[in-house]
């Protein structure tokens, strides 16, 4: 018989019947949880490799992922490059055309020197 506490003032008996199993039925018993148990670690290594294969290639796309955007990084560098030196040089020809003169405005000029040196 054996005597659990449920609390500190209050016991609880139980009857406990214990059976003697034989050594035959003993090892039928394991080898049966054994071989139980080894069908569900081969399931689960099954698994595990599976899992790993995955992983392997999301990894791999994952560094091709990354190599493209590594270069496509670089080019956006090169092209951020390229704008501000076109920026600069349409600044330069904004001002250069601010300095020249319309065609009739040339003409009147023109009609104006004509008239002095003749």
């Amino acid at each position: 018989m054996q005597v659990m506490k449920k609390n500190s003032k209050e016991k609880i008996k139980r009857n406990t019947e214990e059976k003697a199993y034989s050594k035959k039925e003993m090892e039928h018993y394991l080898g049966a949880l054994n071989k139980i148990h080894g069908e569900t670690l081969k399931g689960i290594n099954e698994n595990f490799v599976i899992v790993n294969l995955k992983i392997d290639r999301i990894n791999d796309t994952l560094d091709e992922h990354t190599r493209i955007l590594d270069e496509h990084s670089k080019m956006l560098g090169t092209h951020t490059n390229m704008i501000a030196s076109l920026a600069k040089d349409v600044t330069e020809i904004k001002g250069e055309l601010k300095k020249k003169v319309n065609y009739d405005e040339f003409n009147r000029r023109v009609g104006r020197l004509e008239a002095k040196v003749l």
